[in-house]
């Protein structure tokens, strides 16, 4: 299902009420309390509700050090191709729902703006029983990871963003979770949507520079067919019709993409456009990529 079809980060966001309902921002996070002003003693009572949140005199509010940092990485710039510089990238491939690693599983390194079918692969790696791989990428990386569909399983592209950078701490190992089309169309289903033959679907989890999921973002893309279609999920991890931007889980997904290569921009309620860059779509193939502040 599209509960996470794909996630580069695994992201696991675990959320106990205590006699309150949640509602966070990154600005800020309030509660609305059934029967006390009070919130909390503790900051681990506040983390158990909302991630991010201390305990001050009794409420549950933001740690202010870490408001601005959710978006901090947006100084930094992405570092461009250079074929002189190396990282060492661990990718892996996981079934959805289980999360068991797929052993088998043939990736292939693709210069996506010479060879976008990736006919002649750069590298090609096969998952290990633990269903991972070991990429030595270009600093900078521009191209796309292709995972090879099965009879069972959807072919997918994977962008990485940000670029791979051997200063920094990025988001590794990152992981693909592998789904076919019979799932992602009965979920689609649930908002009355049919997926036509012959496009494609993009993916897409949008996290702060913290790696944390990101709410309050509104993906579009261009160009758009008169079928395409946007999802966001809710936190129950299904597509919810009212959403208009990302939710809790930070996740989505636009159905019914025209091939060839697209760009997708993303505008947060708050800091405006944070992430505008351009993948590749391709036929009855999933194209999955963070959507992360950019500079």
């Amino acid at each position: 299902m599209l509960t996470s079809l794909y996630s580069l980060l695994s992201i696991v966001v675990s959320r106990r009420v205590l006699g309150a309902i949640a509602v966070c921002s990154l600005a800020a996070c309030s509660l609305s309390v059934e029967i006390s002003s009070k919130q909390c003693e503790e900051n681990a009572e506040c983390l158990a509700i909302a991630p991010d949140t201390e305990c001050k005199d009794s409420i549950c509010v933001a740690i202010e050090s870490l408001i601005d940092s959710k978006f901090s990485c947006r100084d930094t710039p992405w570092k461009t191709l250079n074929n002189n510089s190396r990282v060492d990238t661990t990718f892996g491939v996981v079934f959805v729902g289980t999360g068991l690693p797929r052993e088998g599983a043939t990736i292939h390194q693709c210069n996506s703006l010479l060879d976008p079918q990736c006919l002649s692969p750069v590298d090609t790696q096969i998952t290990d029983e633990n269903g991972a791989t070991n990429f030595d990428l270009p600093e900078g990386f521009n191209g796309h990871l292709a995972i090879e569909g099965t009879d069972s399983l959807a072919p997918m592209i994977v962008h990485i963003f940000p670029p791979p950078d051997p200063e920094a701490s990025t988001a590794s190992p990152l992981s693909a979770q592998s789904a076919n089309f019979g799932e992602i169309a009965a979920t689609a289903a649930v908002l009355g949507v049919s997926i036509v033959p012959d496009t494609g679907i993009y993916l897409f989890t949008a996290i702060d520079c913290l790696g944390n999921p990101l709410s309050g973002v509104q993906v579009t893309i261009s160009p758009r067919l008169p079928e395409t279609e946007t999802a966001y999920l809710a936190i129950s991890g299904l597509p919810d019709s009212n959403l208009t931007h990302t939710g809790a889980p930070g996740t989505g997904a636009i159905v019914n993409l025209p091939t060839g290569f697209i760009t997708v921009k993303a505008v947060h309620e708050d800091e405006g456009t944070i992430f505008e860059q351009t993948v590749l779509v391709a036929a009855d193939t999933l194209t999955a990529a963070l959507i992360v502040p950019s500079p």
